[in-house]
């Protein structure tokens, strides 16, 4: 990215920080352009596809890409996609049936949002759900746009493989809906 010598591309060097919801945290609070949009790094979510969430932002203030709405899948192996839904399916119970894809991580969104609605630095994916749940409280406009979610073409996940971490972030995942849905958090 350094040497790309693109002036609409900046590199944001983070000492002694770890973790995606940091990361996301920090980058989309640095973006300066009027919309922004965030997506994993490793293709398993189509890049072109953010043409599509970005056209969404004329009707509404937030556009996120869904594997369960029609027309939206999970191409990964089916244990995987099947935990998902499973996760998905208690979240909609809980939070709020209005909203499918509570794990999606694929999100535009007006400047406008992020400012009254920062993402949490905190955990993993759990910002994905706090954030979104947030911007329902605060009658922000969503809309839900299929996608394809694949395998990933680069990188390796915290969880393929390890069913130790996979249960422990799900543990952690399901308390936050919980902490989320009741104020506690």
């Amino acid at each position: 990215v350094e040497n790309l010598n693109e002036p609409l591309c900046r590199l944001i060097r983070r000492i002694n920080k770890n973790g995606l919801a940091s990361a996301l945290a920090d980058g989309t609070q640095a973006a300066d352009g009027d919309v922004i949009v965030w997506l994993d790094c490793d293709l398993g979510i189509p890049p072109e596809d953010i043409i599509k969430l970005v056209e969404k932002l004329d009707e509404y203030d937030i556009a996120v890409g869904s594997r369960y709405v029609r027309g939206g899948m999970d191409t990964r192996n089916k244990f995987r996609a099947f935990l998902s839904y499973i996760f998905n399916l208690y979240a909609r119970i809980i939070l709020g049936w209005q909203f499918r894809d509570w794990t999606s991580g694929f999100a535009a969104a007006r400047r406008q949002v992020i400012k009254e609605v920062p993402l949490s630095p905190k955990g993993f994916g759990e910002y994905f759900i706090d954030w979104v749940f947030r911007c329902n409280r605060k009658n922000f406009s969503i809309v839900e746009v299929p996608y394809r979610y694949g395998l990933r073409k680069g990188g390796t996940s915290k969880t393929d493989g390890n069913l130790l971490v996979f249960l422990r972030l799900a543990i952690s995942y399901s308390r936050r809906v919980i902490a989320i849905r009741f104020g506690r958090d």
